[in-house]
């Protein structure tokens, strides 16, 4: 008679708490099984938070909460849905053109080149050249 071999050791996998044969080392360490590390993110410039950070409120942008409510309040002074969708949506696309346009500003000095090229047409005009 044969002995019988005794049974495989099993492993439990990290993430589905199932014991199998045949477990992988992930790249954070981890035990896990092969559809579990399926399931790890490979991309490392992903960001599972992205919706929340969206969600900053600043100078130039706003929450979906405060959206709403700005939605709510032109609702009750009389607009329709639509229009008050439409209006916010307008004061969000004129926030983020006052963003960019403060960036261009500094980056390019804009108000600098404005003002030589006035100085500049008054020297012309002082010189008696018509421009």
């Amino acid at each position: 008679m044969s002995e019988l071999e005794p049974p495989k050791q099993r492993y439990e996998c990290f993430d589905c708490k199932n014991t199998y044969i045949h477990i992988e080392q992930c790249k954070d360490g981890k035990q896990r099984c092969k559809r579990c590390k399926k399931k790890m993110v490979t991309n490392k410039f992903y960001n599972p938070n992205w919706k929340i950070q969206n969600q900053f409120v600043g100078k130039f942008n706003m929450s979906n909460q405060e959206r709403s409510l700005l939605i709510a309040e032109k609702i009750k002074k009389g607009m329709s849905l639509n229009q008050a969708k439409k209006q916010v949506n307008m004061d969000i696309l004129q926030l983020k053109k006052n963003k960019c346009k403060k960036y261009y500003e500094e980056k390019y000095n804009l108000e600098k080149k404005r003002l030589e090229k006035e100085l500049n047409k008054e020297f012309l005009k002082g010189l008696g050249q018509k421009k």
